[in-house]
């Protein structure tokens, strides 16, 4: 599982980001791409600046593979109260050397509120969810190579978009509105889910709010074969 799940996270690493994880960077190549005016002119105009992090990919963050954790083979949880899994494929540790560096900000400029803070509930690694707080129903999932599916349009997206093992290239006008997967992984078997929770948390980023799920678990996995 792991092998595979690296091998097609290098292929799309220059994109993604996110090295030694299987998770992607929040950048304008996976979020908007350079197909879509008027965000193409920011492309074409202020290339070095908006690639950026795709520069930084390349030289100075290659690729790295995630290492085996220690709770790989507990990845999802059943209980008799609900499900136990994990918010991001990430290794241990960065929660914690998060919450460290908020401590140490918190020492160094005591009298700014701002820095007096801790992770988020959505920021942990480990979320768990009752049973009567998600809709079975309405549990993602994606299977690589099953999928021969490549074109959304009319504002489909790719499911589980932004995807931390294929890049889909986004077209539209003001924002993406269809997408063309254009590497997908092909090993047999190899799937993606998302198990999200009913309730939601607003989150605040300077003048923009958005809504998220308050409690989210993905699970990367090999299917097996009859």
């Amino acid at each position: 599982l792991f092998d595979a799940a690296n091998a097609a996270k290098r292929r799309v690493h220059v994109c993604n980001g996110a090295p030694g994880t299987f998770d992607v960077d929040d950048t304008p190549c996976t979020a908007l791409g350079p197909f879509v005016p008027p965000w193409t002119g920011h492309f074409v105009l202020f290339c070095p600046i908006v690639l950026a992090p795709q520069i930084c990919n390349v030289i100075c963050c290659p690729h790295k593979n995630m290492e085996f954790p220690p709770w790989a083979d507990s990845a999802l949880i059943l209980t008799d109260k609900g499900v136990i899994g994990r918010r991001d494929m990430r290794p241990d540790g960065q929660q914690a050397k998060r919450q460290a560096q908020y401590a140490k900000r918190q020492a160094q400029y005591p009298q700014y509120p701002q820095y007096k803070r801790e992770v988020s509930i959505y920021e942990r690694d480990v979320n768990a969810i009752a049973w009567d707080g998600f809709d079975v129903d309405e549990i993602e999932v994606r299977r690589y190579a099953e999928d021969d599916k490549t074109c959304y349009w009319n504002c489909d997206t790719p499911p589980l978009h932004p995807d931390p093992l294929s890049y889909a290239l986004g077209f539209g006008l003001l924002a993406p509105c269809c997408w063309k997967v254009l590497c997908n992984p092909t090993t047999p078997g190899l799937y993606r889910a998302r198990i999200a929770s009913d309730h939601t948390t607003t989150v605040s980023s300077g003048d923009h709010t958005h809504e998220i799920s308050t409690a989210r678990i993905d699970v990367i996995a090999l299917a097996r074969t009859p």
